[in-house]
């Protein structure tokens, strides 16, 4: 009784264990409304890409294409031509809000997933 009962504490253990290595992704859309009409997307890709794109006043103002590295909550971003790089906070990451740090804009930033 003794043996069927710890495999099955070391069955459900392993379960659990299965779910923490489990990370949230940041692949996908993430939205930042800053007014009325005015919002930035980033947008994660699999192959280690992230675009920045801003709407203001109606246009699309700006497009940055970066490369992207993530762990520890540290968003490392380099720009196409791998001169201009930035580090990023990750203040808390789940399956529908990315919140950062300084940036795109000063102070803490909560992007929703789309």
């Amino acid at each position: 009784m003794v043996v069927i009962m710890s495999v099955g504490f070391v069955s459900c253990s392993k379960d659990d264990d299965g779910k923490k290595e489990d990370e949230v992704s940041l692949l996908g859309t993430w939205s930042l409304k800053f007014g009325p009409n005015d919002y930035c997307l980033l947008t994660f890709y699999q192959n280690g890409t992230v675009k920045y794109q801003e709407y203001d006043a109606g246009e699309w103002e700006e497009e940055d294409i970066y490369s992207y590295t993530y762990s520890n909550g540290i968003l490392r971003l380099t720009n196409e031509n791998g001169k201009e790089r930035e580090t990023v906070e990750v203040i808390s990451l789940s399956a529908t809000k990315l919140v950062l740090k300084d940036w795109p804009d000063v102070g803490v930033n909560t992007f929703v997933k789309q």
